[in-house]
């Protein structure tokens, strides 16, 4: 049977209900087929407000791959949309259907996945994929920052925080 890239859906019959749609098409599937070979590395964010509809979110999963260019060590790296969702809610069983859905048992599971601060994604992939989970670079920078001006009154030292973290952060990992 042609599914023409839906991967699980979930219409909504009655009020208690949650709209949910997975897609991915037969090139997203063999394209993270072929990069999570290569770098079992996946990054997933939720979207909200995409439509004139509140309530509905996208789901994207991306795989990364290397192209020639500038990075910290001397590549660039493209991410490449792989599978998205569009859903109504947020909670981890919602996670669980799309990351089943396309982590089906003929997809090879990345060992390693970047997320924002959402608890429901972080508990959905961890439970899905036994993947070892860390926060996007903005994310971190963004809690540091909240965290800094709460705790911190002074504006000098909290620049001075602010400076010494940015530099523990960029600091090159020892092998």
């Amino acid at each position: 049977m042609r599914t023409f890239g839906v991967r699980h859906y979930q219409p909504r019959l009655t009020h208690a209900d949650r709209f949910c749609a997975v897609l991915q098409t037969d090139w997203q599937r063999n394209t993270m087929k072929q990069w999570l070979a290569e770098i079992p590395v996946i990054l997933m964010d939720t979207t909200h407000n995409v439509t004139r509809y509140s309530g509905i979110f996208l789901t994207t999963i991306m795989v990364i791959r290397p192209n020639s260019g500038w990075g910290c060590d001397g590549i660039r790296y493209n991410g490449i949309p792989v599978a998205w969702m569009i859903h109504e809610n947020q909670d981890e069983e919602v996670y669980n259907k799309f990351l089943n859905a396309i982590f089906d048992g003929t997809m090879p599971k990345p060992k390693f996945a970047m997320l924002d601060e959402a608890p429901a994604e972080l508990n959905a992939v961890e439970k899905v994929l036994a993947a070892k989970c860390f926060w996007c670079e903005w994310h971190v920078k963004h809690a540091l920052k909240a965290n800094i001006t709460r705790r911190i009154r002074d504006k000098l030292q909290r620049k001075e925080c602010w400076q010494n973290l940015m530099a523990m952060l960029h600091a090159p990992t020892l092998d």
